[in-house]
């Protein structure tokens, strides 16, 4: 009976929290989901989610429901409509993927309540608008990662805002582990959806490459990443894959009628090892070589991420502003969306050389200490700001071609000697394609004494150069060839074989 009644209780508690924040629609009756920050620092192979949030007043909400706008501090759809300039008559019926972690049953809820808030259209299950499945792309949902439950409610609220008449396929992992991620983001594929939002990030591991591959190079959907929160630095993926659309964050302000923006100095960027191909290509003859001559400098493109300057969302019975590059990430998913592009979306590079007007050059603003364009915002290209914030729908439209997916990358050896003894073997691994070596990755070294089998008689890692050294000092014939078994990225490869004979005195 006590646990009973500590259960009404506790309803009671909830639904007076929610009633007593707003004017407008009835607050929803939500599930008693804890919320937490999201996880800065999670273990290797764990992505984080990016969303910042803190709570408003009381009354912001309110204010903003009577005149549809809040310039400042936290912003309603009319804001970011006006911020983007986005027509009023601008649509689609495009279904854009959401990826989390974790199963938020208030999120149906939450989503009418805010939509209907601000006289948005209906976007339910019943009318096919919203569908929520699991990894596996069923009905059965995970769990709830209480570290996710924000940024479930930002991500959903946001493409709203952006995007009123889009489908939302929102696709719960059954953990923030980069296989379940990218598991989910497969399905979200699979299921239809042609945009993916990716709100999170883990910090570049030997694996990244492979699982691009395998997790996001779908052919015909715009894949759509954050940076991240941490400004200047090593680069998170899924945003350094090279056919993911990189976005980092902005500070917006509303100034005598007239948005000003900047860097903002929590964007993420820097210059990741990814695969050649993709936005790297397009980003390589578009720098020069000037930055990341051998990798992918991040980020793309940019939008409103500024903690200070954020989103307002309903989540948990209050309203809150929600901002980072997890914000940045489904404005720019959803206005991929309004503009109709999922096949070239690499095509920003080519439209803002022929219409400048088509973005906003952001070109102040720093996220780091660098000295040079990978932390400083300026004319151009730059790390924090990518070549921009969009200025309509223009500057996001194809060009007219197809993004072609990535493919396994040729794979080239060499293997010599030097030396009497002990004879020194050198083994270097590199792409075929562009000569650059092939780091960090296993392989080993197998030898053959008479006409027995090769057996293998080291097992090691290349170093920075793509280099293996080996010294011999056999008793008696031997023959000697290095193995690299590929790593989803690269094609398997066997060296030439070398013969050494002991010396003998």
């Amino acid at each position: 009976m006590r646990s009973l009644l500590s259960g009404l209780l506790a309803g009671l508690l909830i639904l007076s929290v929610g009633s007593a924040v707003t004017s407008g629609p009835d607050g929803p009756v939500r599930q008693p989901v804890r919320a937490v920050p999201c996880v800065s620092d999670p273990p290797p192979g764990v992505a984080a989610c990016m969303s910042l949030v803190h709570l408003l007043p009381y009354g912001a909400a309110r204010a903003a429901s009577h005149t549809g706008t809040s310039k400042s501090g936290s912003y309603t759809p009319a804001d970011l409509a006006s911020l983007y300039r986005i027509s009023p008559v601008a649509t689609s019926r495009a279904t854009i993927g959401i990826v989390v972690s974790g199963h938020d049953p208030s999120t149906p809820a939450q989503l009418a309540y805010y939509r209907d808030y601000f006289g948005l259209p209906a976007c339910t299950r019943g009318n096919g608008c919203f569908r929520e499945v699991g990894q596996d792309g069923s009905t059965r949902l995970p769990g709830t990662d209480s570290n996710w439950v924000s940024e479930t409610a930002l991500d959903v609220q946001a493409v709203s805002a952006i995007c009123p008449t889009c489908r939302i396929l929102l696709v719960d992992a059954d953990s923030a582990h980069a296989s379940d991620l990218g598991a989910a983001a497969r399905t979200a594929a699979r299921l239809g959806a042609t945009y993916l939002s990716l709100s999170y990030g883990s910090t570049r591991s030997l694996d990244d490459n492979r699982i691009n591959l395998a997790d996001y190079n779908t052919p015909g959907v715009t894949y759509v990443a954050a940076t991240g929160d941490h400004g200047y630095g090593v680069p998170t993926f899924p945003a350094s894959a090279s056919n993911v659309i990189a976005v980092g964050g902005t500070t917006a302000k509303l100034v005598s009628g007239t948005w000003r923006q900047s860097a903002w100095p929590g964007s993420g960027s820097g210059c990741a090892n990814s695969l050649l191909g993709g936005v790297t290509g397009a980003l390589q003859e578009l720098l020069g070589g000037r930055v990341c001559a051998s990798g992918r400098p991040v980020s793309d493109i940019s939008a409103l991420g500024d903690d200070q300057t954020g989103m307002m969302f309903y989540q948990g019975g209050r309203w809150w502003s929600g901002a980072g590059t997890s914000l940045a990430t489904p404005i720019i998913a959803s206005l991929y969306a309004l503009a109709g592009n999922h096949v070239d979306p690499q095509a920003i590079y080519d439209n803002a050389a022929a219409d400048p007007a088509s973005f906003v050059d952001i070109t102040s603003g720093s996220n780091g200490s660098c000295a040079n364009v990978l932390c400083d915002a300026g004319p151009g290209w730059d790390g924090p700001s990518g070549i921009g914030t969009p200025a309509g729908l223009a500057g996001l439209t194809s060009s007219g071609t197809v993004a072609a997916p990535l493919t396994q990358l040729s794979t080239g050896t060499s293997f010599t000697r030097s030396g009497r003894r002990p004879v020194t073997l050198r083994y270097r691994l590199f792409d075929r394609g562009t000569g650059s070596a092939i780091a960090h990755v296993p392989v080993r070294v197998r030898a053959r004494r008479g006409h027995a089998r090769f057996a293998t008689v080291r097992s090691t890692f290349t170093n920075a150069s793509g280099a293996v050294v080996y010294r011999a000092r056999p008793q008696r014939r031997t023959t000697y060839r290095v193995v690299f078994a590929g790593d989803g990225v690269h094609r398997p490869a066997t060296s030439r074989t070398i013969t050494v004979r002991p010396r003998h005195r």
